[in-house]
């Protein structure tokens, strides 16, 4: 059963003739769920029952639909179907007669009981508790008030004609006393107010005073109503007797009668600068911007039309972003002065110190001459004593590196060496002193061939004070390291000490290192440390071998060693085992039967006799292609134990040849292909 959350019931209206107009009141409410919601429902039957003590005297219903009201609901009591036709509802709240539940002509206290009840379109029924309706009648008979004593609606509430909205009349909470209010006889004129004569007793009365449309201009005063606003102004004229300045921006002239207010603008000091008539600062001076940066120029862009003129070694004209560097005197010894040439350099070569324009000639360059002038010189004059049989400076060749033509775009610098034998050498040779003074020499050098046209390049130092040692020399051929001989190899390497030769693969960790075989730059194997992370305890780094389709894109591991344990995975890159295959392995030269898998099982107790009995071994295919050997772990008399897949999964199949109680045996198993 669900409760109603509100309540509201109307006043109790009535003629003052209870002959000629029927008694009827409102009631109206709002009806809620359980949990506080409206109940929006389009079918909802709601019956209002009016009590004397449990005796029903009236009973009614109405159909209402509150899908779109938010829940509240109206009723006109007297107007729904009645559910009992002997009492109509204004005999029922008429005290002067007696009810069904009376003696006929016993009049009741007049107290009734009101319960409204809701019955919604799924059955569930919503129940006001029982409040009760209280009156005292008239000489008439018509009752006079109705009295609500129920804390779940303590209002009341006036509706409109068409039952939708109403007045609520609340009593304040305060309330500690009963009283009572009576209204005047008629509406009252415009503008006048309820008053009361402190015995509850109101009547209309106009409010003292004068209204604010009486109000007039005066003597020195005007006042003007516009729309409602009034305005007051003075209508005579005055004497300013003083006008002072707060500072010094402001001063003021023949303060005592006309005084003239004049604001200090101008570009002087202490001044306010103002905008002239385009609306522009006035020229000043920008000595006094202090800490102006680019940081503080955060937006905008300056003309050049806005620019001024500048003067003196640098110069230019107004409006213009052009600069012209004027002629620079000499300020240091010497006389006469210059200007810089187009594109070209200053020496200090002319008459004294003078600067003067200085042209290089093509495949020239710049130094100091003997006197510690700039001057223009050849490649070879500034080699000159240098033991380098031919060095010649070379222009850019516009050839790119790659195509046909002497040397690749970008060479500067030919060193040559003119012999016409074999085994000559055309090197560069570099020298440098470690701490303690010692010379240290190392050199590169292209050696003549006694064929073809291209030369070894050899790479070496100094091994002693007289000594030499070559360290690598590429060739045609390939390229040796600590050989000192042209490679057989692609890459050969050995040790220059007479040692192990090694080659080294440094790696990032988590990062591969391997060594990749192509055809046509197509991947088909690579072998070497894989990504795997190391982790600690030796674990990560593994090696492996792996395969590349013919398209060099799609890898297959095909063999694993782990650093850790040194187990080995062919046809797996997590070997549990120190040899871990997956595939058939096959032993000897085309001999025997390759084997798929094989393995260990326990068979912990049992009771083997020579009848063949089912026992489990945990770990058993479920197949019938198997081979397995038993062998006992301890001796019973037995002298044979047999064995064989019974082609269930962990079941086999044992007997014995002799007495064999309740012994473990071990048995190996292989499958074949």
């Amino acid at each position: 059963m669900k409760k109603l959350s509100l309540l509201a019931v109307s006043l109790f209206l009535a003629g003052t003739a209870h002959a000629q107009i029927q008694p009827f009141t409102w009631v109206d409410g709002d009806l809620r769920d359980s949990a506080q919601n409206p109940v929006l429902d389009a079918n909802v039957t709601i019956k209002a029952t009016i009590k004397v003590n449990s005796c029903e005297v009236f009973a009614e219903t109405h159909v209402k639909d509150l899908s779109n009201t938010n829940g509240h609901y109206a009723i006109k009591l007297g107007q729904g179907s009645p559910v009992h036709s002997t009492n109509s509802f204004s005999t029922a709240m008429d005290p002067t007669k007696g009810a069904n539940c009376y003696p006929s002509g016993v009049t009741s206290n007049g107290i009734r009981t009101l319960t409204i009840q809701a019955t919604l379109s799924n059955s569930d029924v919503i129940t006001v508790p029982a409040f009760e309706l209280g009156f005292a009648p008239s000489t008439t008979g018509v009752p006079e008030y109705l009295q609500t004593n129920s804390l779940a609606a303590p209002y009341h509430k006036f509706l409109n004609t068409a039952g939708t909205y109403g007045v609520q009349v609340n009593a304040p909470s305060g309330l500690t006393a009963n009283y009572m209010l009576t209204l005047p006889n008629d509406v009252g004129t415009y503008g006048q107010m309820l008053t009361t004569d402190g015995t509850g007793v109101l009547s209309w009365s106009t409010p003292s005073g004068s209204p604010i449309s009486a109000l007039t201009s005066g003597a020195g005063i005007n006042i003007t109503n516009s729309a409602g606003n009034y305005t007051i102004s003075s209508t005579t004229t005055g004497t300013v007797m003083s006008v002072s300045s707060a500072n010094s921006d402001l001063s003021v002239a023949t303060s005592a009668t006309t005084p003239v207010l004049t604001l200090n603008t101008g570009i002087g000091a202490n001044q306010i600068v103002k905008l002239n008539a385009s609306a522009q600062l006035p020229a000043v001076s920008g000595a006094n911007l202090t800490n102006l940066n680019a940081n503080m120029l955060t937006s905008g862009t300056v003309s050049p039309s806005q620019l001024p003129a500048f003067t003196g070694d640098v110069t230019s004209t107004g409006a213009s972003a052009t600069l012209t560097l004027n002629n620079v005197p000499v300020t240091k010894g010497g006389t006469g002065a210059t200007s810089f040439a187009t594109n070209k350099l200053v020496a200090s070569n002319g008459t004294g110190s003078a600067l003067v324009s200085t042209n290089c000639n093509l495949n020239e360059v710049i130094s100091f001459d003997a006197g510690g002038q700039i001057a223009c010189q050849t490649v070879s004059a500034l080699m000159s004593g240098v033991s380098i049989s031919t060095l010649q400076a070379l222009s850019n060749s516009p050839t790119a590196y790659g195509s046909s033509g002497i040397l690749p775009q970008g060479a500067l610098l030919k060193v040559k060496n003119s012999a016409t034998i074999d085994n000559s050498a055309s090197s560069l040779a570099f020298e440098v002193n470690n701490s303690s003074a010692t010379l240290q020499r190392a050199w590169v050098s292209a050696v003549a061939n006694s064929s073809g046209y291209a030369p070894t390049i050899a790479l070496g130092s100094m091994s002693s004070v007289s000594t030499y040692q070559e360290y690598m020399r590429v060739t045609p051929n390939g390229v040796g390291i600590g050989t000192a001989i042209d490679p057989i190899f692609n890459l050969q390497v050995k040790n220059v000490a007479g040692g192990s030769a090694t080659i080294g693969i440094d790696r990032p960790a988590g990062a591969m290192g391997s060594v990749v075989y192509t055809t046509n730059s197509l991947k088909r194997w690579t072998a070497g440390v894989i990504g795997n992370t190391e982790s600690g305890s030796n674990v990560g780094s593994a090696y492996a071998i792996t395969s590349y389709d013919d398209s060099g894109v799609t890898a297959t591991n095909r063999l694993t060693i782990e650093r850790s344990t040194g187990s080995v995975g062919i046809g797996t890159s997590t070997p549990m085992a120190q040899l871990d295959v997956v595939g058939t392995v096959r032993f000897g030269q085309g001999e025997g039967t390759s084997i798929r898998s094989m393995g260990v099982c326990k068979v912990t107790s049992g009771n083997f006799t020579t009848s063949p009995a089912n026992f489990t071994c945990t770990g058993l295919p479920a197949t019938v292609d198997i081979a397995i050997s038993c062998s006992p772990n301890q001796a019973v008399g037995a002298t044979l134990i047999q064995c064989r897949a019974t082609g269930t999964a962990d079941g086999m199949s044992c007997w014995a040849s002799g007495t064999a109680n309740s012994i473990g045996v071990s048995c190996m198993w292989m499958r074949t292909q």
